[in-house]
C-alpha cells in the first residue's frame, strides 16, 4: 500500500466562480393542510435569465414564486407549497441552471405533521364543554410565553467568509417544550435578515462579506399558533478581511487595468481601476506600486537590481514613478494589503524612452601620436541611455612649436558608425598641440563632450627646393652659394650646416708651375676657408657663403 502526501496546495481559480451558491437549506416543518415556503439564500450576481427551482428527492420541480435582493451579491429565492399533505414529505434542494454554471443547496426535509385527535383536544380552551382534559391551575390561570433565549450566541470561530457560533439556548424566557431553533441574522448596514433553521447545538453561517458587522440572534418555538417567539439578544460580531476570493483574484492578477498614461525618459505615470470593494475585500486595506529596473549599463560595470515599493491613496487611480533610467524595463505591479496578508497582481513590463547619453569618460581616451598622425580609442559610455547611432570627433590645433604655422586653426569634425569606436587623424603638423573632443549621439540627441590634449612629435626639417642651387662665384679657393630657408618640422630651425665634399672623379692634374712653393704664409682665414665643412646661422639664408 503506497502513501502519497501533499503540500502547498494552490488553487488558482474556482472551476464555478460565477454561478451562484446557496447557504445551508434548513429543514421546514408544518402541520398538514398548511403551507409551507422554502427560503433559498444564494451569493452571487443573479441574471433576469437565471432559472431557480425547488428540486423534489423524486425528481420533480418547483419554480421559484419570488427572487429578492439582499445586496449587489445576495439575494433571497422564495418557494411555496400550498395545503401540503404526508405525500409531499421529503428531500428538497435549491437549484439554478444558467450559462454560467449550476448551483445546488444541501437537501433539507419537509417535515408534514397530522394532528392526533388527543393532541387537538389539548388545544381546546378548558372552558368547552367537549374538552376531555382538564389543564393544570397555573396553565389556565396565565397564557402560555412564546419560548426566547436570555443570552446571545456565542462566537466560536470567524473566518473571510463564514461565522462559526454556538446557539447557547440552555437557559431560555418563556414556555417550552422547544421544537424548533433558528438563526436569523442580518448584516449590520442592511436592513434585510435572513432566517436559518438549526438542528444542532453549532451552526456555520456561510457565503458572507469579508470585513463585514453582522448581527445573529436565536429564534425559539414551541407547538401552537405564536408558538415562535421574539429573537434573542444579538452576537455582534466581523468576519475577517480576504484577498483570495475568486473573482477579486482573477481581477486582481489581471492587474486591475494597469496601464501606462505617459511615457517619459526618467519618468512613467500609470494608471488603474480603482480598487472598489468587490476587489481589496476589506473596508481596512493599502495599496503599493512596487517596481524593480536593473542597473546595468551598455557600458558593462556591475549589474545590480533596484527594488522599491510606493504607497498610494485608497482613492488614487494613477501615480508617477520619477527618477527612472531613461532606455530601460521597468518592471511594476500593484500589491495589496489587509490585515489578514498582502496579494500581489501579475508584473507588467513598460520601457522608458532613450534620452541623451551621458559622456564618455576622459580616462577612457587612449591615444599614439605620431609625427603627422594620431591614432584615436575610447568606449561606449558607461550610461549610453538609448542606442548609440554615430559618435562626433572634433580636432583643432591650438599650440605649435613651429613659428610657421599658424594657431589656433581651423575646426574640423568627423562622423563615426556605432561601432567604430576609434579613428586615425592624418595630415597634421608635427610637434603640435590639438584639441580633441568625441562624443555619442542617440535618437535624442548629443551627449556631452570627453576633451583631450594631444601633441603630434616634432620631425627633422625639410627644404623646399629638390637640387642644389648653381654656385654664385668659385676662385682657386672659395666657393660661393645662396641658402634657402628649410622647414621647421614642429620646431624652428637652430642651425644650418654645409657641407662640402671633393668630387674625387672630377680632379684635374696640373704641371708645377714655376713656383713650388707658396710665396707667403697662408692666414688663419685662409686656413679655415679651406676647411671642408662650414657652418653658418639661420639668420645668413640670404647671404652669399
Amino acid at each position: 500500500m503506497a502513501t502519497l502526501g501533499m503540500d502547498d496546495i494552490l488553487l488558482l481559480n474556482y472551476p464555478c466562480y460565477k454561478a451562484p451558491h446557496f447557504s445551508r437549506l434548513g429543514d421546514v416543518e408544518v402541520n398538514a393542510g398548511q403551507n409551507a415556503s422554502f427560503q433559498c439564500v444564494a451569493s452571487g450576481r443573479a441574471s433576469e435569465a437565471e432559472n431557480f427551482l425547488l428540486e423534489r428527492h423524486s425528481g420533480d420541480r418547483l419554480p421559484a414564486s419570488s427572487v429578492r435582493h439582499l445586496s449587489h451579491r445576495r439575494f433571497v429565492v422564495m418557494f411555496q407549497l400550498e395545503g401540503v399533505t404526508r405525500r409531499e414529505q421529503d428531500l428538497y434542494r435549491c437549484v439554478t441552471q444558467s450559462s454560467r454554471g449550476s448551483g445546488v443547496s444541501n437537501s433539507a426535509e419537509l417535515i408534514v405533521k397530522e394532528l392526533r385527535r388527543g393532541v387537538f383536544s389539548a388545544l381546546i380552551p378548558p372552558t368547552d364543554v367537549a374538552s376531555r382534559i382538564t389543564l393544570p391551575a397555573a396553565m389556565q390561570r396565565r397564557p402560555l410565553i412564546a419560548p426566547s433565549p436570555i443570552a446571545p450566541p456565542q462566537l466560536l470561530r470567524a473566518g473571510s467568509t463564514y461565522l462559526i457560533i454556538q446557539l447557547n439556548t440552555n437557559s431560555i424566557l418563556g414556555d417550552g417544550p422547544i421544537i424548533r431553533r433558528e438563526i436569523e441574522y442580518r448584516a449590520s448596514q442592511s436592513p434585510w435578515s435572513e432566517v436559518h433553521g438549526v438542528n444542532l447545538v453549532t451552526y456555520k453561517l456561510w457565503h458572507l462579506d469579508p470585513d463585514t458587522e453582522y448581527h445573529v440572534s436565536v429564534l425559539l418555538s414551541r407547538p401552537g399558533e405564536g408558538g415562535t417567539g421574539p429573537p434573542g439578544p444579538p452576537l455582534v460580531s466581523r468576519t475577517k478581511c480576504a484577498v483570495e476570493q475568486a473573482e477579486a483574484q482573477r481581477a486582481y492578477e489581471g492587474t486591475a487595468g494597469l496601464s501606462a498614461v505617459e511615457i517619459q525618459s526618467r519618468q512613467l505615470s500609470l494608471q488603474w481601476e480603482t480598487l472598489a470593494y468587490n476587489l481589496t475585500r476589506c473596508h481596512t486595506y493599502s495599496v503599493s506600486l512596487c517596481y524593480r529596473y536593473s542597473t546595468a549599463g551598455g557600458g558593462g560595470g556591475h549589474n545590480a537590481t533596484v527594488r522599491e515599493c510606493l504607497g498610494v491613496e485608497h482613492n488614487a487611480s494613477r501615480f508617477t514613478l520619477r527618477d527612472l533610467p531613461p532606455y530601460r524595463s521597468v518592471h511594476v505591479r500593484l500589491a495589496l494589503s489587509n490585515p489578514e496578508g498582502k496579494k500581489e497582481g501579475r508584473e507588467v513590463t513598460f520601457q522608458t524612452e532613450e534620452d541623451i547619453p551621458r559622456g564618455i569618460t576622459p580616462e577612457s581616451l587612449t591615444f599614439t601620436p605620431l609625427e603627422d598622425m594620431i591614432f584615436l580609442k575610447w568606449e561606449e559610455p558607461v550610461e549610453p541611455n538609448g542606442l548609440i547611432t554615430q559618435y562626433e570627433i572634433s580636432y583643432q590645433s591650438i599650440e605649435s612649436s613651429d613659428p610657421g604655422i599658424n594657431v589656433p586653426g581651423p575646426r574640423r569634425t568627423v562622423s563615426k558608425l556605432r561601432n567604430e569606436t576609434y579613428h586615425m587623424f592624418s595630415n597634421l603638423h608635427p610637434g603640435t598641440t590639438y584639441l580633441i573632443s568625441v562624443r555619442a549621439r542617440t535618437a535624442k540627441g548629443f551627449g556631452q563632450t570627453a576633451l583631450t590634449e594631444i601633441t603630434t612629435n616634432i620631425s627633422a626639417p625639410t627644404f623646399d627646393y629638390g637640387d642644389m642651387p648653381s654656385p654664385l662665384s668659385e676662385t682657386e679657393s672659395t666657393i660661393t652659394v645662396l641658402l634657402r630657408p628649410a622647414q621647421g618640422r614642429g620646431a624652428p630651425v637652430s642651425t644650418y650646416q654645409v657641407v662640402v665634399e671633393e668630387d674625387g672623379s672630377r680632379k684635374v692634374k696640373r704641371e708645377l708651375g714655376a713656383q713650388e712653393c707658396f710665396p707667403v704664409a697662408a692666414s688663419h682665414g685662409e686656413a679655415q676657408a679651406r676647411a671642408a665643412c662650414t657652418t653658418t646661422r639661420p639668420s645668413w639664408p640670404q647671404q652669399p657663403a
